[in-house]
């Protein structure tokens, strides 16, 4: 796969040993007769029209790899966004750090399904986190305590 002239991006598939690909074709036998059944194919023109649909067919399969593959830098922004620490009116506000277990625990705890219909809001959290052991609730959750 390359980007032709920063334009296209072209898919190209190169065989260089054909008989490892198989189709259904007609095979003879030494003593004369023949029967039909996958077998490998043979590197001739004869079996170009069979190289050339596989061959598709691998490119039509990659493709559909690649196009499922999701952009993750808008997520990687929005990530760094809230990581970084803020200084508003004289005032700092950390940024969340998904390594340390109580910035981790918030978030599990805000992507809960019980909060999809009405939303969620701090006596919610409250108790949510309030129900695991062993989560300090970060500062602005007040009326946390440590559940050692």
């Amino acid at each position: 796969m390359y980007d032709k002239l920063s334009l296209v991006l072209r898919v190209e598939t190169v065989a260089n040993d054909v008989s490892f690909f198989k189709h259904h074709r007609r095979v003879e036998h030494r003593d004369g007769t023949w029967e039909m059944k996958d077998a490998p194919l043979k590197k001739s023109i004869y079996s170009l029209p069979q190289l050339v649909e596989l061959m598709k067919a691998a490119n039509s399969r990659y493709l559909d790899f690649i196009a499922a593959i999701e952009d993750p830098s808008g997520g990687i922004k929005d990530l760094n966004k809230i990581s970084r620490s803020v200084k508003e009116d004289e005032r700092s506000y950390r940024g969340f750090n998904l390594f340390d277990g109580d910035d981790l625990e918030l978030f599990r705890a805000i992507i809960r399904g019980e909060f999809n219909i009405s939303g969620f809001s701090n006596k919610g959290l409250r108790k949510v986190i309030q129900g695991k052991k062993g989560i300090r609730c970060p500062g602005f959750l007040n009326d946390c305590e440590s559940m050692d």
